[in-house]
């Protein structure tokens, strides 16, 4: 593909096309780089049950809380400068995991939920910005950077650990934490360079977010994040849990997990570039939520040697779906200011709606540990899906009375 910029030069367009995708690979290691490592941390600190049960739920809950304000602080403040901002908090709250101390980490799980939360809603509104020719490819870029974020950091935070204990002065598993502070910077750095060309219009007064509330096609989108992203809280949970109920080692479990949130990389990329091509996208919502439906079912139920193709399958599906769930978010709105302001609704309320997935297994499984129960549910939810999916499909746009611009950033064609 060619790269080319407004009134710029190539390499200032092709570095913030590496900005875009350096941003998303750090919006998910403060949260999976945690499982791995978690009975360290819970022994180390002297954490409860609850208190661990606390300390998954936060980051999501902060997400959810605060995600909805970053399209106002961006409207006062220009996009730039907020993403810079929180880009700079993730750092932080990565850097305060190296300190052994409870509380300590307590808020900084807290401080990187909001910061992952602040600029994950953001990033669609640059998408539209920079990218408006290429809006699929650029959001699939986006979502699978996400996955490989998660994926690194959930599989080298173990041997860094491991390597850490030997040669620093800390807990292995605090370094290991902290160590993603690292490209947190880089990206902060680069997103410094090339986001100063994102700076704020004044608003309309006239302008009213809240009508969102007010939007079924809004609603719509919505509750296909909410579902799918349950779905999805569930797998990274519990399906090593389910993997070893039915029988499989941890080794074993680990290994179909890993492979499943790999397969995720690549219908995060394929399934937005080819569904933004199409006028309405009902029918991919339908057909990647199938996926996910049956291969979370055949993990479930399926004979114990093909448990790798249905962990696949599974993977394939959510990949696709939250992949999809953040190019409607793009496509369904007409500026970046409403998109920005679509994304704090979708993912602010989604998080908090699909933060009760993992709760909701948890209790299933102690009336059912054969897990069949929680397969009625699941099959329920990924139903709910498909139908919020197949109106939040149609080609309809959701307009802002008198929404202005977030921004005067150039565009980029890719």
């Amino acid at each position: 593909m060619s790269l080319a910029l407004t009134s710029r030069t190539a390499a200032p367009a092709a570095l913030s096309i590496v900005a875009f995708v350096l941003i998303g690979f750090n919006l998910r290691p403060g949260l999976s780089s945690v499982a791995p490592l978690l009975p360290q941390v819970v022994r180390d600190l002297g954490l409860t049950p609850s208190g661990a049960s606390i300390l998954t739920m936060l980051p999501i809950l902060c997400l959810g809380l605060f995600g909805p304000f970053a399209e106002r602080l961006a409207g006062r403040f220009g996009l730039g400068k907020v993403i810079t901002g929180f880009l700079l908090l993730l750092v932080i709250g990565l850097t305060l995991r190296v300190i052994e101390n409870a509380a300590t980490f307590f808020l900084a799980t807290a401080i990187i939920g909001t910061a992952i939360g602040m600029t994950g809603v953001l990033m669609p509104a640059v998408a539209r910005l920079w990218f408006p020719q290429k809006i699929g490819l650029m959001m699939g870029i986006h979502t699978m950077s996400l996955c490989l974020g998660a994926a690194s950091a959930a599989g080298l935070s173990g041997p860094i650990a491991l390597l850490a204990g030997e040669t620093t002065g800390v807990a292995g598993w605090a370094a290991a934490l902290s160590v993603w502070a690292i490209p947190a910077l880089a990206a902060t750095l680069l997103w410094a360079s090339v986001g100063q060309h994102v700076t704020s219009s004044p608003r309309s007064e006239s302008n009213n977010t809240s009508s969102l509330w007010r939007n079924p096609l809004a609603w719509q989108v919505t509750g296909f994040m909410a579902a799918q992203s349950s779905l999805a809280f569930v797998t990274f949970g519990w399906l090593p849990v389910i993997l070893q109920d039915r029988g499989l080692t941890a080794i074993e479990s680990g290994v179909i997990t890993s492979l499943s949130i790999m397969a995720q990389a690549v219908s995060a990329l394929l399934v937005p570039t080819l569904a933004a091509r199409n006028r309405q996208q009902s029918i991919w919502a339908i057909g990647i939520m199938t996926c996910v439906a049956t291969g979370l079912l055949g993990c479930i139920m399926a004979p114990t040697g093909s448990l790798i193709a249905f962990g696949l399958l599974l993977g394939l599906g959510q990949g696709g779906s939250f992949g999809l769930a953040l190019t409607l978010i793009v496509l369904r709105t007409n500026k970046p200011q409403a998109s920005a302001a679509l994304s704090g609704m979708v993912q602010g309320i989604g998080s908090l709606i699909a933060s009760l997935g993992p709760l909701l297994a948890g209790i299933l499984r102690t009336f059912d540990p054969t897990w069949h129960l929680a397969a009625f549910a699941f099959t329920l939810i990924a139903v709910i899906a498909m139908i919020l999916g197949s109106f939040a499909g149609r080609h309809k746009e959701i307009h802002l009375h008198g929404s202005d611009d977030l921004s005067n950033s150039r565009r980029i064609s890719v």
